[in-house]
């Protein structure tokens, strides 16, 4: 396979983990955090990603064990063949649905806020040929995408961060700890899937053309969106309060549309905001859509990835199509989620079955 001779660099796959982990839900993030736990959304959402990123930990020691072979392989070699095809069209499965959410989501935002008059559909299919074409050029292509990509989304979070700090009310974020330990377990739970994105460790790991420093690098791609997930949750609610953080649909938008520059010569920061956010879910999607082109290939057996690439346009379109609504919007990007922690319990489950075959001398 020609992608192998270079290999994906250490940096690459840093900004691969970030890139996939930012995307589409950096936008209503602080209303998962409010709606999840009020002020405490913050910790909470601290807490979630300290235990996302010892899952991380576990996923980079499986793929260790097998440094050649996706999941789809190595999940055949520990399971057997038979579940182990099974289990690789419900890795398929998962990220064509990501896929389609981030599309459908992409669009719903550009029509929202960009560009009223345009039909969700052309938009739609605009977005998803523009990735189908970066997938095509393959995995090292994306990756120098998400190297070039990821500093300047990662920059104008930052930005926005900076700039929200002078509506800030240090007030919003009153009371704490007022509703004790109950809300810390629930909520923990509920953001678990804001920081999916480092489950394609998974599936790139044979594709590093350094693996003994793959944890380490991972780690650090993990470790910027948290601390921006962290900061961007802190400032919401202290600029708008837990409520109506909790309310509003894309509140990191809405803090880009409060900031006004002094002497007023760029009247529409959210304008500006909303370039790199578009950056950041043309990477996303580009980088699911490839894994799920690459893991049906797999499955079967071959090693072109491209014509797969190509036929599952119309699927993809079809998911991110059906939703009718926002409210089915959001509830298909939570089903989504919870086949992303199923893939999340299944690489833990083969972990341990790794371990126990080891030391039967398997």
């Amino acid at each position: 396979m020609k992608q192998r001779l270079d290999g994906i660099s250490n940096i690459q796959i840093t900004f691969l983990i970030s890139s996939a982990i930012t995307g589409v839900t950096v936008l209503s993030l602080p209303r998962i955090a409010s709606e999840a736990a009020g002020t405490d959304g913050v910790f909470v959402i601290l807490i979630a990603g300290i235990v996302s990123s010892s899952i991380l930990v576990l996923i980079a020691l499986l793929a260790n064990r097998f440094p050649k072979d996706t999941i789809i392989e190595y999940s055949s070699k520990i399971i057997t063949p038979l579940p182990g095809k099974a289990a690789g069209v419900g890795l398929f499965i998962y990220l064509l649905g990501v896929s389609g959410t981030v599309l459908r989501n992409f669009a719903d935002v550009i029509k929202g806020f960009i560009l009223r008059q345009t039909p969700l559909e052309i938009i739609m299919i605009l977005f998803a040929f523009t990735v189908l074409y970066m997938v095509l050029k393959g995995i090292l292509t994306i990756s120098k995408m998400c190297e070039l990509f990821e500093p300047m989304v990662i920059g104008a979070l930052g930005l926005l961060i900076i700039l929200s700090f002078k509506n800030f009310n240090i007030e919003n974020l009153y009371p704490l700890f007022e509703k004790g330990v109950n809300p810390y377990l629930r909520g923990t739970l509920d953001l678990l899937p804001v920081f999916l994105g480092y489950e394609i460790l998974l599936f790139v790991f044979p594709f590093a053309r350094n693996k003994s420093n793959v944890l380490k690098y991972s780690l650090f791609g993990f470790l910027m969106p948290l601390l921006m997930f962290v900061t961007l949750t802190f400032v919401a609610i202290g600029v708008y309060g837990a409520d109506a953080t909790g309310r509003s649909l894309y509140p990191t938008l809405q803090l880009a549309k409060y900031i006004v520059f002094p002497g007023a010569f760029a009247e529409r920061f959210d304008i500006f905001f909303m370039i790199f956010w578009i950056f950041a879910s043309f990477t996303t999607m580009s980088i699911y859509y490839y894994l799920a082109s690459l893991s049906i290939t797999r499955v079967f057996g071959l090693k072109n990835y491209k014509p797969f690439a190509v036929l599952m346009l119309p699927f993809v379109f079809m998911i991110g199509i059906l939703p009718q609504n926002i409210l089915q919007i959001l509830d298909f990007s939570e089903y989504i989620s919870l086949i992303g922690l199923g893939v999340l319990v299944f690489s833990m489950i083969l972990l341990a079955i790794s371990f126990i075959l080891r030391k039967k001398g398997g």
